[in-house]
């Protein structure tokens, strides 16, 4: 499936710290699949759905490496 990922992370605030997003793109004539999305403090469970979207490792680590 594709579609769009956004994450967004909070620098400050009380929040949750991260914001994954993933949003399907249609097709014509095809059903949406909803939004699928976590909000979370901790790393790992970002990293756990981010997996689950299909993305490996190595992507993941350079998203989160400065």
């Amino acid at each position: 499936m594709k579609g769009t990922i956004r994450i967004h992370r909070s620098i400050g605030g009380t929040g949750a710290a991260f914001r994954v997003t993933f949003v399907p793109y249609g097709g014509e004539g095809k059903k949406l699949p909803s939004p699928a999305s976590v909000l979370s403090t901790s790393f790992s469970k970002v990293r756990a759905f981010l997996k689950m979207l299909g993305l490996g490792a190595e992507f993941i680590r350079t998203l989160f490496v400065s």
